[in-house]
């Protein structure tokens, strides 16, 4: 199954808005250009933000999705607890 069959059967429509929290890697790549042949936004987010900044973004960006790196877990976490 490809990556935008998996974002489709998973809910992600066209007009949504879907966060990326990742470092340039081809993963980051193949997620972008899926999102976008949907026809949903990316909103692409930098790793080196404080978690703040990045509740922030995820909040007024109104992002149904976001997608992250394995290796900002814990970054993501406390992000969630302030999401919460």
């Amino acid at each position: 199954m490809g990556v935008v069959q998996e974002l489709t059967d998973s809910g992600v429509q066209s007009g949504d808005r879907i966060s990326l929290l990742s470092h340039n890697t081809p993963d980051f790549l193949l997620l972008y250009y899926a999102i976008v042949s949907i026809g949903a936004s990316v909103v692409t987010i930098n790793p080196a933000l404080s978690p703040r900044e990045i509740t922030f973004i995820l909040i007024n960006s109104q992002a149904k999705v976001l997608f992250y790196d394995e290796s900002l877990e814990k970054k993501v976490s406390q992000i969630g607890r302030s999401l919460v």
